[in-house]
């Protein structure tokens, strides 16, 4: 498991903040932000997707600490399609901040073909 946004610079502990990985690509990354385009932004998008569909009751409550942080109220759409894209706007916009204060985007080794299908995000 890896923090998708560096702990060191955004410290959630959420679960839209938390992903699969594999040690060699979460040594790899560091503190470093991943690239959110393309195949790894479709696949933590399904992450998402998949995650909220499950309801856990972790879940529930990162949504309501999440919605109350980031948009000031307690309630949030119950609509699967909805969550996912809001979480991911928030995810977009923080990566966003993050790397125009200067903190550097993870370039995944292009070398390893292997490496580059296993990100899970």
């Amino acid at each position: 498991m890896d923090h998708l946004l560096p702990f060191s610079r955004f410290p959630v502990n959420y679960f839209w903040n938390i992903v699969p990985t594999t040690s060699v690509l979460n040594q790899s990354k560091g503190n470093k932000l991943p690239p959110l385009v393309g195949d790894i932004a479709d696949r933590y998008k399904v992450f998402l997707a998949t995650v909220l569909k499950a309801g856990a009751p972790t879940v529930a409550n990162d949504l309501h600490s999440t919605w109350r942080q980031h948009f000031q109220h307690d309630t949030f759409c119950t609509e699967p399609r909805e969550l996912r894209d809001s979480l991911w706007s928030i995810v977009n916009q923080t990566h966003a901040k993050l790397e125009s204060s200067g903190v550097e985007v993870w370039q995944i080794p292009a070398t390893n073909a292997v490496l580059r299908s296993t990100v899970t995000v």
